[in-house]
C-alpha cells in the first residue's frame, strides 16, 4: 500500500447565471511533496551542523549588513540569538573594525574571490583574535550576491601562549640581581598585559 498526495482543484459550470455542475482537476503531487521534504530536511541537517560547529559563522551584503548570524555569532557580540539579522557591522563592531570589514567585504565582490586574514579586534577593553575566512556566495547568473563569513575565535589559545610567556617573564626575575622595588615594577609590568582578567595582584610572604 502506498501513500499519493493530491492536489484537488474544483470550480463550478454556470447555465443561465446558475451553478449546474461542477468539474474537479486532481494531480498527483507525491513526487513534489517528497522533493519539499527531502529539502526540508536537508535544510535542518545544515542548520544543525552550522549551529553546532564551534565558529562565528554570519552572512553580509556589499554595505555590510547581515543577513544571517549563527548563535556563536550572537553570544560572541553578548546578543541574543536571531538579534544580528538586519544590523549592519557598525553596530556591534568598533568604528575602525567595521570600516576595514566593510572594505574587505567590498573586495571579496568587486574579485570575486576568497579573502582570508588574521584579525585583531578590541572588544570591551580586551583583545581578541580570530581566523576569518570571506567566502562569496554566487547566483545562478554568476553573479555575487552575498559574503559567507566563518570567523575562528582563537583567543584562548593566544591567551594561553601569553599566558605562558608572562609566567616564563616572572620566574625568570629570581635568576636577576635586582631590588624588591624593581623585580616588583617588572612583574606588574608583565601582568599588566593580561587584559582579560577583572582584578589580581601580587602577594609577598615571608619564610613563615
Amino acid at each position: 500500500q502506498q501513500l499519493i498526495w493530491i492536489r484537488l482543484v474544483i470550480f463550478p459550470l454556470f447555465h443561465l447565471g446558475k451553478i449546474k455542475n461542477y468539474v474537479g482537476i486532481f494531480n498527483d503531487i507525491t513526487g513534489q511533496k517528497a522533493m519539499e521534504a527531502a529539502k526540508q530536511q536537508q535544510d535542518s541537517i545544515y542548520k544543525t551542523l552550522v549551529e553546532s560547529l564551534p565558529l562565528a559563522i554570519s552572512i553580509f551584503d556589499e554595505e555590510g549588513k547581515t543577513l544571517y548570524a549563527n548563535e556563536n555569532t550572537a553570544k560572541l557580540f553578548q546578543l541574543e540569538a536571531g538579534s544580528m539579522t538586519g544590523m549592519t557591522v557598525h553596530q556591534f563592531l568598533p568604528e575602525e573594525t567595521a570600516d576595514d570589514q566593510i572594505n574587505m567585504l567590498k573586495q571579496v565582490f568587486r574579485t570575486c574571490r576568497p579573502l582570508n586574514d588574521d584579525r585583531i579586534i578590541n572588544w570591551q577593553g580586551q583583545t581578541m583574535y580570530f581566523k576569518i575566512t570571506r567566502q562569496p556566495l554566487f547566483n545562478e547568473r554568476g553573479q555575487v550576491t552575498s559574503i559567507l563569513v566563518i570567523a575562528q575565535n582563537n583567543t584562548e589559545k593566544k591567551r594561553q601562549e601569553q599566558m605562558l610567556k608572562i609566567q616564563h617573564q616572572i620566574d625568570s626575575l629570581s635568576n636577576l640581581s635586582t631590588d624588591l622595588n624593581t623585580s616588583l615594577k617588572m612583574a606588574f609590568h608583565n601582568l599588566m598585559q593580561i587584559d582579560w582578567v577583572d582584578g589580581g595582584g601580587i602577594y609577598l610572604f615571608d619564610e613563615n
